[in-house]
């Protein structure tokens, strides 16, 4: 799924005891010898991209997502989907193996009904203000959406399915779950390019 934030820099103040300045618009009139004081950030400043991200990892923190430590810009949330069992850890996962039980679970002792494995699991991917969300439980995304709204510092919306993300075209077979990337686009528009000596 693809998740894109409108309007993503200006969503974010600028950092604790930083001052920015600028002139007003050349259509509105602030008198001579004023400017103006910048409250949040804009696009075009240099610190824009690094306050935007921490308010994402604040926000994201904060709707239950776990942040790798291998790679800050990818968020995680897995949760046992069987009702009355305890919390997974992460020896749950990686060193016990939950994610090889996938079993189906029956209806009636699922936490979300919408995922049938015994692991609800959603991964959280950040390129700036194109997010994508790799999901096997829609209840744990519009878990997401909901807190992040309420929160009401960043504006997602959802975009549909990720066919194209940085250059790359991925395809899912929702039945085998089988998941293809390819660049041949980006690849022949690269030889075209080199073709014409534009390379």
């Amino acid at each position: 799924m693809d998740l894109d934030a409108l309007c993503a820099f200006i969503s974010s103040d600028l950092a604790e005891g930083e001052r920015v300045y600028m002139q007003g618009p050349p259509s509105y009139d602030i008198g001579e010898g004023n400017c103006l004081s910048m409250l949040k950030c804009i696009y075009g400043l240099v610190q824009a991209p690094r306050q935007y991200y921490m308010l994402c990892r604040e926000v994201y923190q904060k709707a239950g997502m776990k942040q790798l430590q291998t790679d800050e810009c990818v968020f995680t949330r897995y949760v046992s989907n069987i009702i009355g069992q305890p919390s997974l850890t992460n020896e749950d996962l990686f060193v016990n193996g939950e994610f090889l039980n996938m079993e189906i679970v029956p209806m009636q002792m699922r936490v979300y009904i919408s995922c049938s494995y015994p692991m609800a699991a959603m991964i959280f991917v950040m390129y700036v203000d194109n997010d994508g969300i790799l999901h096997k439980c829609e209840h744990l995304v519009q878990e997401f959406e909901q807190s992040a709204k309420q929160d009401g510092c960043i504006n997602l919306q959802r975009e549909g399915e990720i066919d194209w993300f940085l250059s790359v075209r991925y395809t899912y077979d929702k039945i085998t779950s089988d998941i293809g990337c390819s660049q041949e686009a980006y690849i022949d528009r690269l030889l075209v390019k080199s073709q014409h000596g534009k390379c």
